[in-house]
């Protein structure tokens, strides 16, 4: 079974560019599931950070937009979406507790609703899939430098898996008598110059292929650099 993963959209700061990539990919390859694990819509308006008063959108406008994208990932993939709750999407939950706790127990404004999932036959879960035995989740660790995460994760986790988060890449493995263990770090999907960074993001842009035999997961990490990637021994841009 082939799987792709892709995360941290942060809709409407994702990389539309990049998204007409990975959209491409999806159609070409047509991967039997899709999992996006986290921050796929960013939830700007409803953050306790600062925000433009001169950007001329709101919190429907960004929930249209994350919609949108589910759409084109399904109409280009034909495949099962798997969609699982990142820092990002609890943001939701978060500001109900703050601003209006009565609120907060009605299915209506939960984010699965105002984005219609079910009705597009998306799977949500708040914390994760296991592909085989590869655990799939947003992820809760951040360190500094690629590849530290996911050795974090590992140890957190005591598993294998894959998780965003940092919008890095890096891969840790571990090998113990119970047997060997890996964990990578998958990218971004988001504009890496977002109005809320100053300076150079330490980030990447990519995706991940899984393939599973049996229980055994095999990843390959799509590496996109200037919107160019290499995938089976060809250049795509």
């Amino acid at each position: 079974m082939k799987s792709v993963v892709a995360q941290d959209f942060h809709a409407p700061f994702h990389d539309k560019r990049l998204v007409e990539l990975l959209l491409g990919f999806l159609e070409r390859e047509k991967p039997d599931r899709v999992y996006l694990p986290g921050d796929i819509c960013d939830c700007y308006h409803i953050s306790r950070f600062s925000k433009d008063p001169d950007r001329g959108d709101n919190f429907q406008d960004e929930l249209d937009i994350c919609h949108d994208l589910l759409v084109d990932i399904i109409n280009y993939s034909g495949a099962e979406v798997y969609y699982i709750a990142g820092n990002h999407e609890k943001r939701l939950q978060k500001y109900l507790w703050a601003q209006a706790p009565a609120l907060s127990s009605l299915r209506a404004l939960k984010l699965p609703k105002l984005l219609g999932l079910h009705e597009l036959g998306v799977k949500y879960n708040e914390d994760g899939y296991m592909l085989g035995d590869l655990f799939v989740t947003h992820g809760s660790v951040i360190r500094q430098h690629s590849a530290y995460t996911a050795r974090a994760e590992i140890e957190k986790n005591g598993c294998s898996g894959i998780s965003g988060h940092t919008h890095r890449d890096g891969k840790h493995t571990v090998r113990k008598r119970g047997g060997n263990l890996a964990w990578w770090e998958n990218f971004c999907m988001c504009d890496l110059s977002p109005e809320y960074v100053e300076g150079i993001a330490n980030w990447s842009q990519g995706w991940s292929v899984v393939t599973t035999v049996g229980k055994r997961p095999y990843v390959e990490q799509v590496c996109v650099v200037n919107y160019e990637y290499i995938y089976g021994g060809k250049l795509y841009k």
